[in-house]
């Protein structure tokens, strides 16, 4: 995401002033904590994937474990927050935009591979015997 900032929103100002068009100075925030919460080896996705590996893996799981990671874009409710029963899994991502809610209800089913079951069914459901005999229980 920096990068693109960088390339596509300053040299793209550069290459106005250059070129003498009149253009307020743009600013962008860095929200490079943001991605790096979201896509570190201790980021949101990498917890997810991990807790998804579990054979006892939870939502709440995840949720506690995400939330060891707490830094300047991610937040748990605060305690009057979590006071009201739809904040109980819930962590906050504070994007560019402002702070958004997260409630992890279901994230670990949505977010398993579902095609090995369907390649499973099809390699099942084959009229050669051959394929058909490795699927079956």
């Amino acid at each position: 995401q920096g990068h693109f900032n960088e390339h596509i929103f300053s040299l793209e100002q550069e290459l106005y002033k250059k070129e003498g068009i009149d253009l307020a100075q743009i600013t962008f925030a860095d929200n490079a904590i943001v991605l790096s919460t979201l896509e570190d080896k201790k980021g949101v996705f990498a917890v997810l994937n991990e807790e998804n590996k579990l054979p006892k893996g939870s939502d709440t799981g995840f949720l506690s474990k995400v939330l060891k990671n707490e830094n300047n874009a991610l937040k748990a409710p605060t305690a009057k927050e979590l006071r009201d029963p739809k904040n109980q899994l819930v962590f906050i991502v504070t994007h560019y935009a402002g702070p958004v809610r997260y409630t992890v209800t279901d994230f670990l089913d949505k977010n398993k591979d579902r095609l090995f079951d369907d390649l499973a069914a099809v390699g099942a459901s084959s009229k050669s015997k051959f394929v058909s005999s490795l699927f079956k229980a």
